[in-house]
């Protein structure tokens, strides 16, 4: 008779007698590695600016700097609309309702729904966010129903504004550095500026909906997360000047 290595022959009594030790036994569920994504410490976050200030492309600037004050994914940023965006008031605001999608039927397109429900929400704006939309605002809004228009006036893929980042950092100290990065660093700041062990917890959750939902708590509860972004990226400032990276310089 053929000897067989199947499991349940080597869970009980070892067959046969051919072996002295139940080689099963000794194995273990393999863990899977993920690979965490790293985040920008405060004296990385101008010299960073700078080298995709160094770009000279606009809407690469512009995207990373909402994104730097909002905690918003690429995708998310590039479906703002104008309609989406509140400026002429105390404390500016964007309202997150859609994102970016590619399908074949209609090629890339916003779709009036985010990634899950948890992501459908209200941002204060930071002065760094602000001031960009306010310029932009000035360029697009009479003609233009999104806030980051192609060339073509059309919205922007999710796929070329990446390719265009990992352009334009390839080469410097920040070649690393994504969108989820930069998320992970407003996390951080937030955490280490608003006394809640939630928040805290939240940033080696893999699951970003959390912290999401805390950011959204937060805001209700009066702590304004754009005076916290405002005094983190001041210190930022400070901190960078100090304590130059001179691999960060404006390199293309």
């Amino acid at each position: 008779m053929p000897f067989s290595h199947d499991k349940s022959e080597l869970g009980g009594e070892t067959p046969y007698g051919l072996v002295h030790v139940n080689p099963m036994a000794e194995v273990r569920p393999v863990k899977a590695q993920t690979n965490e994504p790293q985040a920008l410490q405060v004296a990385d976050i101008q010299p960073f600016h700078a080298v995709i200030a160094a770009s000279k492309q606009l809407t690469l600037i512009d995207v990373v700097d909402v994104c730097l004050g909002t905690v918003l994914r690429a995708w998310e940023a590039l479906s703002l609309r104008w309609v989406d965006v509140v400026l002429d008031e105390e404390h500016p605001r964007i309202f997150i309702r859609g994102t970016i999608v590619y399908n074949k039927e209609k090629g890339n397109h916003r779709q009036d729904k985010t990634k899950t429900t948890s992501s459908r929400r209200v941002i204060q704006l930071p002065e760094i966010a602000s001031d960009v939309l306010r310029k932009r605002h000035a360029l697009y809004a009479e003609h233009l129903e999104m806030v980051f228009p192609s060339a073509r006036g059309t919205y922007i893929y999710e796929s070329n504004f990446n390719k265009l980042l990992r352009k334009h950092r390839k080469g410097t100290a920040y070649d690393w550095v994504t969108v989820h990065s930069i998320r992970k660093t407003l996390a951080s700041i937030v955490s280490e500026n608003l006394d809640s062990k939630a928040a805290s917890d939240v940033l080696g959750h893999a699951d970003s909906r959390l912290t999401e939902r805390v950011y959204i708590a937060k805001t209700d509860k009066d702590v304004p997360i754009g005076d916290v972004v405002n005094q983190a990226l001041k210190e930022a400032r400070k901190v960078s000047k100090k304590s130059p990276n001179k691999e960060a310089k404006e390199e293309e």
